[in-house]
């Protein structure tokens, strides 16, 4: 376990024990006592602990905060599926047809001027012939 994950493993196991009520941090500086940066994190988080009160808010703002973010939660739902279906939804009958006449004209314009252009490799040479 490398040492970043180890400092976040004790970390949030001495988390729990202050919920628990349980201070115990000279037990985890008794337990890793080469780790020097543990004492000073594991003496903020009681410092913190001991500053933080806490909070019961009323039933009504629970219920509206889940009414809340259901909503909110439908709503990027269905956003999320709005896009999708913008995404793959198929072209207009008029588009298809407009995109095909286009690209009809376009093959016809070309064959035409190529036509124009090679008329001597379309027409039988007569001299050659007799």
């Amino acid at each position: 376990m490398s040492y970043k994950n180890l400092i976040a493993e004790v970390l949030a196991e001495h988390a729990d024990q202050l919920l628990k009520k349980q201070k115990n941090s000279q037990d985890y500086v008794n337990l890793f006592p080469n780790h020097k940066d543990l004492p000073p994190l594991l003496t903020l988080a009681d410092h913190i602990n001991a500053a933080l009160q806490p909070v019961n808010p009323p039933q009504t703002f629970k219920d509206q905060l889940q009414r809340d973010l259901i909503a909110a939660a439908r709503v990027k739902q269905s956003e999320g599926e709005q896009a999708t279906q913008k995404q793959v939804m198929p072209l207009s009958p008029t588009v298809t047809i407009a995109l095909t006449m286009l690209i009809t004209l376009i093959i016809g314009l070309f064959f035409f001027r190529w036509k124009r252009n090679h008329r001597d490799l379309l027409r039988p040479n007569i001299s050659k012939l007799i």
